[in-house]
């Protein structure tokens, strides 16, 4: 008879283990990894772009700087030389520095402040010259040749050297490199605003494609101010705005029209309305070449 073989429990304890591990691993459960917290994405960074449309000027000439912040921010400011000027997220400004001046968009984001700077070099300075002493004040002579140092007369003198000849150095031309310029293309439109009209009480603004090519979603911004008055003596007048209204154009062919909504209501039968709308805003890297027919101004009474 053979006797009953007796196993100790640190074997029988190290035997389970091992068949649970390879269990969870044969049947690829998430065994550990599953309770591991998943880590939440990155918040969004602020977006900031700050162009010139020229940044290379001759003295006297100016050059209109754009900008565009998206993201989350609290405050947007434009710095320069004696200038600190709260600005909004998307606009543009005209600058005509007199000397080489440097522009710095700064965006406050709560944690930090972000900056971008833009250098204007402004070229052909004036030439310095040596100011003319004051009448009255004679000028330095000019030295003349220095007087030969005595020679002593107890040493001998040797005979001269034989002369000799040193090749000419020529250096290498010096190559003045020309500070290199962001280049970024624009896009150039000219869009005019060329009619007010009212259909079933409300206003609608025309905006016509006066360039050569072919708009295609551009997103601007118009207002309108009007004035209502009254047909009848003593009856008064109440003026307000709308906007400014965001508008995309989203196909717009040249020589082509097409109508927006003002949100303006009107009640023709009994008041008269002066209507005034201007295009206030364009994106980012779209040069408007004519904004002089950017703002449309209509009467607008019963017929």
């Amino acid at each position: 008879m053979y006797g009953r073989r007796v196993y100790p429990l640190s074997a029988i304890a190290a035997g389970i283990v091992c068949f649970v591990l390879l269990g969870v691993m044969a049947c690829n459960i998430p065994f550990f990894g599953a309770l591991a917290p998943q880590q939440e994405g990155a918040p969004s960074e602020v977006q900031i772009f700050f162009v010139a449309e020229r940044t290379r000027l001759s003295r006297g000439e100016c050059t209109t700087l754009r900008w565009e912040v998206s993201g989350t921010y609290y405050e947007v400011w434009l710095s320069g030389p004696e200038m600190q000027e709260p600005v909004a997220a998307i606009g543009q400004g005209d600058v005509c520095p007199e000397e080489t001046t440097v522009y710095s968009l700064n965006v406050d984001t709560g944690e930090t402040v972000e900056s971008r700077p833009l250098e204007i070099r402004v070229v052909d300075a004036p030439l310095i010259t040596q100011p003319s002493p004051p009448a009255g004040v004679p000028r330095s002579p000019s030295p003349g040749p220095p007087s030969p140092l005595p020679q002593p007369t107890s040493t001998p003198q040797l005979p001269p050297s034989p002369p000799t000849s040193t090749p000419p150095v020529t250096l290498p031309p010096v190559v003045i490199m020309p500070t290199p310029t962001l280049f970024i293309p624009m896009l150039t439109v000219d869009l005019a605003l060329t009619d007010l009209y009212v259909d079933g009480g409300k206003v609608y603004v025309l905006i016509a494609n006066y360039g050569a090519e072919k708009v295609e979603d551009l997103r601007i911004q118009y207002t309108c101010w009007w004035t209502e008055n009254s047909y009848f003596v003593g009856g008064g007048s109440f003026s307000d705005q709308k906007g400014p209204t965001p508008v995309t154009i989203i196909a717009l062919n040249p020589g082509q029209t097409t109508p927006f909504d003002t949100y303006i209501t009107v009640d023709l039968a009994n008041y008269w309305y002066d209507v005034t709308c201007s295009i206030v805003e364009f994106p980012t890297l779209v040069f408007d070449t004519d904004p002089s027919n950017d703002t449309y101004q209509e009467t607008l009474m019963s017929p």
